[in-house]
């Protein structure tokens, strides 16, 4: 489905998965930082900034056409805010599939010298625990804004930061402009995934994609493969476990780190038992946030960052091309494994 020329997995104090698809076909977008940091200030004054990012990915749209992201991060005390740009060929955030009622709200919001937007306010836990909250926008026509908080922002601050944001100068290409008036519109659902394909799958937004896959723990099946590291993945991301202990084997300390994560996070069975159940996968649901080809799993630091690549629907991660698809079964090819 996604036609990718070269990709790369990065990880230094970090999962990152970076992604080239070499120069874009026109000028990169305007600076980001400066004016996101000046609204920040005047929200939240104690929130640090960390280092920008910039990737230049594929269209969902049109695999052919390339849309630039900026990533503008803040880590605070209880969390993260991190605020994201893509200019090209990207469908408007109405179109954007968000299932299970978790847009809370739409409010109109008037924009510093940018007119009135309207803004989703995407709350991934459902009032139901832990989870992120978003501000999701179109700010013209090929330029998407999405603000993900966890930890730190609530809803009224979540809107003083739109509001205070600069207005924004980026235009996308003529070509991204076509792509976009006649791309076909997107499901308006997605049908819940069998564990019998044996991959990590998912498609539409990533707030479901855990919770329907098999359960792990010590005794169950696919306690060795790549989907088992993917979950050590994600217990690195929270501090619960060393990134040398990463070996895609669901052992004792695996166990162990899986109960510091539910003594956390609290999944709705209530249960601190090491067994990454459909409840504990439900919590894990809300700290995901994308709905393309790159979505991320969101902890409480910049520096413990997991990005994901869902191409064709199935999840890779790896150091080169596309990265090692996360199958259940198989030796593990995730390299750390």
């Amino acid at each position: 489905m996604h036609r990718v020329l070269s990709r790369a997995l990065t990880v230094t104090t970090a999962l990152v998965l970076a992604v080239s698809l070499g120069s874009a076909s026109h000028a990169d977008p305007p600076p980001l930082s400066a004016g996101v940091q000046s609204a920040l200030k005047t929200v939240d004054p104690e929130l640090r900034h960390a280092r920008d990012e910039k990737r230049t990915l594929a269209s969902d749209l049109d695999p052919s056409q390339k849309v630039v992201e900026d990533v503008v991060p803040f880590q605070g005390d209880g969390g993260v805010v991190f605020v994201r740009r893509e200019v090209g060929a990207v469908r408007p955030v109405e179109g954007e599939v968000a299932a299970g009622g978790r847009v809370v709200a739409t409010p109109k919001v008037k924009r510093a010298k940018a007119g009135t937007r309207k803004i989703r306010i995407i709350d991934t836990s459902r009032g139901r625990g832990p989870g992120l909250l978003i501000a999701a926008w179109t700010e013209r026509t090929g330029v998407n804004y999405r603000i993900v908080t966890r930890g730190t922002l609530d809803r009224a601050e979540l809107i003083k930061l739109v509001k205070a944001l600069p207005a924004d100068s980026a235009q996308p290409t003529r070509k991204a402009l076509r792509g976009i008036r006649t791309a076909k519109p997107t499901r308006v659902a997605e049908p819940l995934r069998s564990t019998g394909n044996l991959v990590v799958d998912g498609s539409g937004d990533a707030w479901d994609d855990f919770g329907n896959e098999a359960t792990l723990c010590t005794s169950c099946s696919y306690l060795r493969s790549d989907y088992a590291g993917m979950w050590q993945w994600i217990l690195w991301a929270e501090n619960k476990l060393e990134k040398s202990a990463i070996d895609c084997y669901f052992g004792a300390a695996t166990a162990t780190a899986t109960k510091a994560w539910q003594t956390k996070f609290k999944p709705e069975a209530g249960a601190v038992d090491g067994v990454v159940g459909a409840s504990t996968r439900n919590v894990a649901d809300g700290f995901i946030d994308g709905s393309g080809t790159l979505v991320e799993y969101y902890s409480e630091s910049v520096d413990r960052r997991v990005l994901f690549n869902r191409t064709s629907g199935i999840y890779h991660m790896g150091t080169s091309g596309i990265g090692v698809q996360v199958n259940y079964t198989g030796t593990p090819n995730i390299p750390e494994c």
